[in-house]
């Protein structure tokens, strides 16, 4: 069968070139729609810590798997938590919280009364604000939940000291605002440094062809996956399985089948003979290994686990 696809595609090359550009093309075109069509949620239905946080977002339609945001405020000296200064600051941070974030559950010592929103020493108190339902982003945080409630408290001051917000959202969106380089920079990074290596190798431009076949094999991948989208969800982190496993294997098994191909023109064979030689050996091998690790992935689908069962 090998030997039947690699003596068509030779009879076609035309054909079979302007196909895998046209694929490359459209891949290249829809890869944004396609990395947004995928999922970043996470969850482990039938665990006991899965089944809390959706009986809890059933229960209140908020929390849950959710972080909140934490508005704190740090007394002055003197002050005392219960003191209508800080009881009409903490609802006028309720007020604004509410009002940035439309559906948002808010808890403080205004609305409960509780100690737990005080510290031993009394000189400071929270906040607890879960953001509504519709304002989940990336892998359960809001970093846009976090502006608008930074942006609302802005100005605003409990018995005159500030309110400053934290929370495991607030703190994440505070970090590296970067976001690192990107998975396409990522890829292009990967991509320079194996040419440089292929070049040092061949020292022909025979390097650039397994870096061709990576990028046609990742965008024909991203493609695949966005047609997939529409019938199932599928996890964000198969994004970085096709860029970065798929640049190793296409140059992985381009090599193999490249330097087979040298070997049996060192050997005498010309032209198409090489080629069907080459494909006869390295190319079997290809098909082989690429079964096998096709499989390996496979296996992932009995998985229990939907984001680990999506990269099968």
């Amino acid at each position: 069968m090998i030997l039947s696809i690699t003596r068509w595609s030779l009879a076609h090359k035309r054909l079979v070139v302007l196909l895998w550009l046209v694929i490359t093309v459209v891949g290249f075109a829809s890869v944004s729609r396609a990395t947004n069509a995928l999922s970043d949620q996470y969850s482990v239905p039938g665990r006991q810590g899965y089944e809390t946080n959706a009986a809890i977002t059933r229960s209140f339609g908020t929390g849950g798997d959710r972080s909140p945001l934490v508005p704190v405020v740090s007394l002055p000296a003197g002050v005392p938590v219960n003191s209508p200064a800080v009881t009409r600051g903490l609802t006028q941070v309720t007020g604004a919280l509410e009002r940035a974030l439309p559906g948002a559950r808010v808890a403080s010592y205004a609305s409960t009364h509780d100690r737990a929103f005080v510290s031993r020493d009394g000189r400071t108190t929270f906040a607890l604000a879960y953001p509504g339902p519709d304002a989940i982003g990336s892998f359960g945080t809001d970093p846009h939940a976090v502006h608008a409630a930074s942006v609302a408290l802005r100005g605003v001051r409990v018995a005159g000291a500030p309110v400053h917000l934290t929370g495991l959202d607030a703190l994440s969106s505070s970090g590296d605002k970067s976001g690192g380089l990107g998975l396409l920079l990522e890829s292009l990074l990967g991509g320079g440094l194996a040419l440089l290596v292929l070049v040092f190798v061949f020292a022909s431009v025979m390097a650039l062809v397994p870096l061709l076949m990576a990028v046609i094999s990742i965008m024909t991948s991203f493609l695949a996956v966005w047609g997939l989208t529409t019938l199932t969800s599928v996890s964000a982190i198969v994004e970085f399985l096709i860029a970065l496993v798929g640049l190793g294997v296409a140059i992985d098994y381009s090599l193999l089948i490249i330097v087979r191909w040298r070997e049996e023109r060192a050997r005498g064979l010309e032209g198409e003979e090489a080629v069907l030689r080459a494909m006869q050996t390295a190319g079997r091998a290809v098909v082989f290994s690429g079964t096998t690790v096709a499989i390996g992935l496979l296996s992932m689908i009995v998985l229990p686990v939907p984001f680990l069962r999506s990269v099968g």
